[in-house]
């Protein structure tokens, strides 16, 4: 191009333009466009910035997916034939070093808007054709193929996105992105930088989608990368079945219950207690139900860190009196509210301890000659099975007792007026015994 095309027509023009179409001017050269696309997959997390096409689904895609550019636009309009091949992108007209010596101005593709046909001299240079860019703004969906090959039960996934729009240079232009786990077949509308549950695990054919949109033919919003990124399911660890004793209290459970997370998510906990209670640290937790003091049922939230102290402290109590194989289970069920869970049980026996009898009841302290005399206690023992016997001290001669009831009784006659002290009535179960408070028995 010669000096006086390159420094006074050429800048000319560019101003031109610019003030007309407002937009970006593109040199295209003579020569067909070919994509090659592959089948090829990876894996997780995933990254695409563009600058190949091998997991570009171009059955679907109808923006312009770019590796020159390294971005996803919307599909421009530049339809023309010259010389009967095709256009491909290159270089901006400012960027140009060709020896021109013939230019006009036409409309070439007959879309109304003045397209700039340039001659160069050399034989080594390429007549070129110089389009504003005019976008259309219906072709603008951008299709991966599947970006996944071995993960399986994908629950959760975080598609973040690097693009511009509605800027100062791209206003009224927007992106929506989707995400499919069955091939395309359904997709689930998403934000970008946010975990998204999946509703199921669909068919683990993983693949995104996002729809270009202006409200302008010369404006394209700018899609430059999508990342891929699994949620890691938290997974809760156990420690071996405590040994607990009936009728014990806060008996400590071994520290190792624990929760991991490699994406170290906050965690919510529901702990559900059978046979008995548990207390945790409160300290640095919030719960939503239970205070974390003796509850049968709670449920706390916290940072992992702060989830795995409170667990360090965990005490159980039994219910009383209960005893029995796997009488006891603790419950843990774990979600980092970002489609991950875990949910696991810890069940132990509860010994067996001997439980003493209880013996209650008032005797009357006194009762007349020659009138009938009858005091039955009442006894209980919270051990099924055990059979209880009962014995007396300072027995009154007149009276007679039952040692398989318990039960004193007989009637006095006028040489057993008087009084006799110091009366204690026992139950035993033949490892315990539990006595009635002594009393004293006057015969008027």
């Amino acid at each position: 191009m010669d000096n006086f095309l390159r420094k006074k027509i050429l800048p000319l023009l560019n101003k031109l333009f610019n003030k007309l179409f407002n937009t970006l001017f593109i040199l295209l050269f003579v020569g067909a466009t070919t994509f090659n696309v592959s089948s090829a997959t990876v894996g997780l997390p995933f990254t695409e910035n563009f600058s190949t096409q091998t997991l570009m689904d171009a059955s679907k895609t109808t923006a312009n997916w770019s590796t020159n550019e390294q971005a996803a636009l919307l599909a421009d309009a530049i339809a023309a034939v010259l010389d009967n091949g095709g256009f491909t992108l290159d270089s901006n007209l400012g960027s140009e070093t060709d020896e021109t010596r013939s230019i006009t101005l036409g409309d070439v593709d007959g879309d109304g808007d003045l397209d700039l046909v340039v001659g160069n001299y050399s034989d080594s240079q390429t007549n070129k054709l110089y389009k504003s860019i005019i976008y259309r703004t219906h072709a603008n969906k951008v299709v991966s193929s599947k970006v996944n090959n071995t993960e399986t039960n994908i629950t959760g996934i975080r598609l973040t996105a690097t693009s511009t729009s509605n800027d100062a240079t791209t206003r009224n232009t927007g992106i929506n992105y989707f995400i499919s786990n069955n091939g395309g077949i359904k997709w689930h509308k998403v934000s970008s930088g946010v975990f998204f549950n999946l509703p199921d695990t669909g068919t683990d054919d993983l693949r995104w989608k996002a729809e270009l949109s202006s409200l302008s033919p010369i404006r394209t919003p700018r899609l430059t990368q999508i990342t891929l990124e699994l949620n890691n399911v938290p997974v809760n660890t156990l420690p071996f079945a405590p040994s607990i004793n009936e009728d014990s209290v806060n008996n400590a459970i071994d520290n190792n219950i624990d929760i991991t997370d490699t994406d170290d998510d906050n965690q919510e906990v529901t702990l559900t207690i059978t046979g008995g209670t548990v207390s945790i640290a409160t300290g640095s937790v919030a719960f939503t139900t239970g205070d974390g003091n003796d509850d049968d049922v709670m449920v706390f939230s916290g940072s992992l860190a702060d989830i795995n102290t409170a667990l360090d402290a965990m005490t159980f109590t039994p219910t009383a009196n209960l005893s029995g194989t796997n009488a006891g289970e603790i419950r843990i069920q774990t979600s980092d509210g970002l489609g991950g869970t875990d949910d696991d049980a810890l069940q132990f026996d509860i010994i067996a301890v001997n439980d003493a009898p209880s013996i209650s009841g008032t005797p009357s302290t006194s009762v007349n000659e020659d009138s009938t005399y009858n005091f039955t206690p009442t006894t209980s023992d919270p051990d099924v099975g055990d059979i209880l016997t009962f014995s007396i001290t300072n027995k009154p001669t007149w009276a007679s007792f039952d040692t398989s009831t318990g039960i004193l009784s007989g009637v006095p006659n006028n040489s057993h007026v008087g009084s006799t002290a110091s009366i204690v009535i026992s139950v035993s179960d033949g490892v315990l015994t539990t006595s009635l408070p002594s009393f004293t028995l006057t015969v008027n």
